[in-house]
């Protein structure tokens, strides 16, 4: 189901990026929408149904989902609008629409992956296809806020990905050979403390970039002044909500080994620091989605408190 979708996906939006005609264009962007839709409710009819080797439709990821889907739904709906009103050129309006698609489909992934080598590609993957969507409006700022998201996120993903290689080389010392999450949670008691408190600074580290809290939270808010506000939408929401679910899921395998309580107290700083730097820019800015992003800064802070916390905070 999940490899027909991404399919399906790649198809339509060289569809969109090439077809000349543009009810054609939209036409597809409406079917991709129904694929989408159909994806969501075949989650919630097959809860914790492995697919495509990589995913599985588990209870968080499609809660997840079908948040995506309703604003996917909305954003495609206001991107026409905001099309119409901004006269945009044909091949703008291709390449927005295509990579819109393309950026949908990675967060699905993202969403329903079980396996820590897939979540790292398609949060990567949803890295390159939203910094086409930021540079849209070609202005000096939108240039500048591109690339400062693409070298922020390339910092980002690059400690993410050396922490999955020490994640990986401890649990292979442990006879794990699949980095699938239920694997690793197998094994997790087995884990050497130090190697797993390594591996989840670095993952954490990185994926603070997506998530938009301390200490890489200055790309997306960057990204989320500049990029256009159908996209902002989905920057400032299901995004945050994605990285969120990959640091829930790591955190969920670490706190079944010895890190457990450092890593928790890890989680509890990174969130402090978070509410901290939001309360005080929020204090000064007056540019209103500068001012959302540092809301989104504190909300994912409080969220990152509760779960180090631990208890109600963690429920």
């Amino acid at each position: 189901m999940v490899a027909a979708y991404f399919l399906i996906s790649a198809l339509v939006a060289g569809g969109i990026y090439f077809l000349p005609n543009r009810p054609a264009r939209l036409t597809l962007a409406g079917a991709f929408l129904v694929v989408q839709i159909a994806l969501t409710i075949y989650g919630f009819t097959h809860f914790d149904a492995e697919d495509s080797t990589f995913f599985t439709f588990d209870r968080a990821g499609v809660i997840c989902l079908s948040i995506l889907t309703m604003l996917s739904v909305a954003t495609f709906y206001h991107s026409v609008s905001y099309a119409y009103r901004h006269k945009m050129l044909e091949k703008h309006e291709s390449l927005y629409f295509a990579f819109l698609v393309l950026f949908v489909a990675a967060l699905t992934g993202a969403n329903l992956t079980n396996h820590l080598g897939a979540l790292w590609t398609l949060i990567e993957a949803s890295t390159l296809t939203v910094a086409v969507l930021i540079y849209h409006e070609r202005t000096k700022q939108a240039v500048e806020a591109t690339w400062k998201y693409i070298f922020l996120c390339s910092i980002g993903i690059s400690l993410a990905f050396a922490g999955i290689l020490f994640l990986a080389a401890e649990a292979a010392n442990h006879g794990v050979k699949d980095l699938k999450f239920s694997e690793l949670l197998t094994h997790a008691s087995e884990l050497d403390a130090t190697w797993v408190q390594i591996a989840f600074l670095l993952l954490v580290t990185g994926l603070s970039v997506k998530l938009g809290v301390f200490p890489f939270h200055t790309a997306s808010i960057n990204a989320q002044t500049t990029a256009p506000q159908p996209v902002n939408a989905l920057l400032s929401t299901v995004l945050k909500n994605t990285s969120f679910l990959a640091i829930f899921r790591i955190y969920q395998v670490v706190s079944h080994t010895q890190a457990a309580t450092w890593a928790s107290h890890l989680l509890l700083l990174t969130g402090i620091l978070s509410l901290v730097v939001a309360a005080l820019q929020l204090s000064r800015v007056i540019h209103l989605s500068r001012m959302l992003g540092y809301s989104g800064v504190e909300h994912f802070g409080l969220i990152l408190m509760g779960i180090g916390a631990g208890g109600l905070g963690y429920y």
